[in-house]
């Protein structure tokens, strides 16, 4: 896809060096040939929002609050009993919020990239409750006909929007990585935290731990953690939960990759270093 994109611009290229040519001899002296334009305000803007998943984020989003008013209509006004995916859902906006400020970070301040490092732990500790939103389908109570169908799409529809944050969430810290370390290293981060946002979904809804006890209790929850990862036998169940949503995860970004995730990002990199370096980018 960034061939395609960087062939458009050297064809752009060509079609401004022909027109650049044939009306020189009408200038004295003739001037230099014409240079690109970089994308307007609003281009850009779009680009940036469609590298961030933006779009599909803010429909979902808005599929939620309204789910979440009309099952407020269904009992007429009073509490549903899922006021708790509200909460949910912001702690799974987190990872997303930190995503973005590390990509609007790595490009207006390349050479501080070492304050890329803090986002990157505070990115993990929160990572989990992006996929977590997956296992509330567990709260499903089973009333009428009506209410169980509504139900099932209210938390089917917060399910996929926390598996989208999760999922551009992972490519937009990946980027970074990869730019400096290579893409197979990318490629293993991207596993690690697969595997560490599993085991982070499995010790918030079995062990019943949450980000902030990470913070209040670290080296209880840390040790408890270890325990685990170091013993995967005794602790099959946790193994199992892991390497499940690690998987799932790992396929809804390869899906996003495949479907051209990272287009509109690796199109705007390669724009900006084109006028970085000059070549031809007004």
């Amino acid at each position: 896809m960034l061939g395609v994109c960087e062939r458009d611009v050297s064809d752009g290229q060509g079609e401004s060096d022909v027109t650049g040519s044939a009306s020189g001899g009408a200038r004295e002296g003739g001037d230099s040939p014409a240079r690109l334009r970089a994308p307007s305000p609003a281009r850009a803007l779009h680009r940036a929002l469609a590298a961030q998943g933006a779009y599909v984020i803010a429909l979902l989003l808005a599929l939620d609050g309204a789910l979440v008013v009309g099952r407020r209509r269904l009992d007429h006004g009073r509490p549903s009993g899922y006021d708790f995916l509200s909460w949910n859902l912001a702690l799974a906006l987190v990872p997303y919020a930190v995503s973005v400020g590390v990509a609007a970070l790595r490009w207006s301040a390349p050479l501080r990239r070492w304050l890329l490092l803090p986002l990157y732990g505070l990115w993990l500790l929160f990572l989990p409750n992006a996929p977590y939103l997956l296992t509330d389908f567990i709260h499903l109570r089973m009333t009428s006909p009506r209410q169980v169908w509504y139900d099932s799409a209210l938390l089917g529809t917060y399910a996929a929007t926390g598996y989208a944050l999760a999922i551009v969430s992972l490519d937009l810290m990946r980027r970074p990585v990869r730019a400096a370390l290579g893409r197979g290293a990318s490629r293993f981060f991207a596993l690690g935290a697969a595997v560490l946002a599993g085991l982070g979904v499995h010790l918030g809804r079995v062990q019943r731990y949450n980000s902030w006890d990470a913070l209040a209790h670290p080296w209880a929850v840390l040790a408890d953690a270890l325990d685990r990862v170091a013993h995967p036998l005794t602790h099959a169940r946790t193994t199992a939960d892991a390497l499940f949503y690690a998987a799932l995860l790992l396929a809804g970004y390869a899906l996003y990759q495949a479907l051209g995730g990272t287009r509109w990002g690796d199109r705007t990199r390669s724009i900006r270093g084109r006028r970085a370096r000059g070549d031809g980018l007004a």
